[in-house]
């Protein structure tokens, strides 16, 4: 990474790693036309970045109005799916696939254990001790690490328990979806505050004890402004314009995570918020989608893992006036009232990963074209049905173009029976020289 050079009367000579600084702050920046040596055109002409995010949620779903009706097009909705309802704004981006499996995670006892554990990389684990291997998204990103700040990130809402609470299957196998090796997950940011500071560079203190007030209570924005303002007055129209809405953007950002929403009143920008098993996961939700765009438009990495919720969670969601946890409702025993729960749950799921979806199809690059479009967004669980626990047809909805790489609007069937087909495509998305990994036996056909 380097610092911005600004020479009088002379555009700023900017490579794709400069950033804004200020008092122990870094801003990194979005891809701007001053980045490129000869312009969008030659730009175009080398190749857009490829970028993939797993969003994982656990227990499964109600798979009869998860998976729609028939194979095709979307024409008119998604054909009986109703929990992909909050995805309809943005259907032509959407491909939904029936007949992926995950072998591995089969068996009689443990499922979401073995499930979690199995999930990015399709081989088994072992119970009464931690033995995992190492998942795709960070093969993949240990191929392309060096072209961003970031190779990979892991990112959560919910806390990694502990012990072997599934059979003999660890908590760890179900509060990590990312995993380094066969016993060390990627470490998982579930904090907003540690994450804004992570990508901004600058760690702000979160424990002010013996910190100046006036420094703690400093904007990210604030620390670097002066820098801001001397590369705006020397770039283009189209630049300065992208800049500016991206500078507002941290700013609303910056606000809604120093926001205490008690009275309208905001605490200290560095103040960590409350997101233990008492956490406001609604507003958490939110303030991760922003970041994980950010993370996007400013090109810090190209591979993200999200674990909306963990494998077996029981998470109650009371912003949905539901009093049982979601593992215990998914145990649905064919009883309509916890259909109509899960249903519920199902179509919130849902609504977090469109408004993500959303985020990045608004989000424009520098050709002008959606963020979008370069990604592969994939939501699925560890399971299909929570009642049974099976792990045939997963539910699988996959976001974006990739490049090109995929037909969007569509649900589609495959005989290729595995998970492991479509993690090799989406690593091959991104750049990595993937052939094979785990059961796979080539990438799964998306075109």
């Amino acid at each position: 990474m380097s610092q911005i050079e600004l020479r009088r009367n002379k555009a700023p000579q900017l490579n794709r790693r400069s950033f804004l600084a200020g008092a122990g702050v870094c801003l990194s920046l979005p891809l701007l036309e001053a980045m490129l040596p000869g312009g969008k055109t030659a730009f175009a002409q080398s190749f857009t970045p490829g970028r993939m995010l797993v969003f994982f949620t656990g227990n499964g779903c109600h798979m009869q109005t998860f998976t729609p009706g028939s194979a095709g097009a979307f024409t008119d909705g998604f054909r009986g799916a109703t929990s992909l309802n909050p995805l309809r704004d943005i259907w032509a981006d959407v491909t939904t696939i029936k007949g992926l499996h995950n072998d591995p995670m089969r068996g009689q006892t443990g499922d979401h254990g073995k499930g979690s554990g199995a999930f990015m990389t399709c081989a088994a684990v072992e119970k009464n001790r931690i033995s995992s291997h190492t998942t795709m998204d960070v093969i993949a990103a240990r191929q392309i690490a060096s072209q961003t700040k970031f190779a990979n990130l892991h990112l959560g809402l919910e806390q990694v328990g502990s012990g072997f609470p599934d059979n003999g299957y660890s908590a760890a196998y179900m509060g990590n979806i990312s995993w380094e090796n066969a016993t060390t997950p990627v470490p998982k940011e579930i904090d907003p505050q540690r994450l804004f500071n992570r990508i901004f560079g600058g760690d702000l203190p979160t424990n002010p004890g013996g910190v100046d007030p006036a420094a703690i209570n400093k904007s990210v924005l604030d620390a670097i402004w002066a820098d801001v303002d001397r590369l705006e007055r020397k770039l283009g129209v189209n630049d300065r314009e992208k800049l500016q809405g991206y500078v507002s953007g941290v700013r609303e950002l910056e606000k809604k995570i120093s926001g205490s929403g008690q009275g309208g009143q905001a605490s200290s920008a560095c103040a960590k918020p409350n997101i233990g098993s008492n956490g406001n996961y609604a507003r958490n939700s939110r303030l991760m989608n922003d970041l994980m765009v950010m993370a996007f438009t400013c090109d810090l990495t190209r591979v993200i893992s999200y674990a909306f919720s963990n494998g077996m969670s029981g998470r109650v969601y009371s912003n949905l006036g539901i009093g049982g946890g979601h593992h215990n409702i998914s145990h649905h025993g064919g009883r309509e009232s916890n259909y109509v729960e899960l249903r519920a749950i199902d179509t919130y799921h849902m609504e977090e990963f469109a408004d993500l979806c959303k985020k990045l199809k608004a989000q424009v690059d520098v050709q002008g074209q959606s963020l979008l479009d370069s990604c592969m967004v994939l939501y699925s669980s560890e399971i299909a049905d929570g009642n049974t626990h099976s792990h045939y047809d997963l539910p699988v909805v996959l976001v974006g173009k990739g490049n090109g790489k995929i037909r969007p609007g569509r649900h589609m069937t495959t005989s290729s029976g595995k998970m492991a087909d479509l993690f090799v495509a989406m690593m091959q998305h991104v750049g990595a020289n993937v052939t094979s990994f785990g059961n796979s036996t080539g990438p799964l056909n998306l075109a």
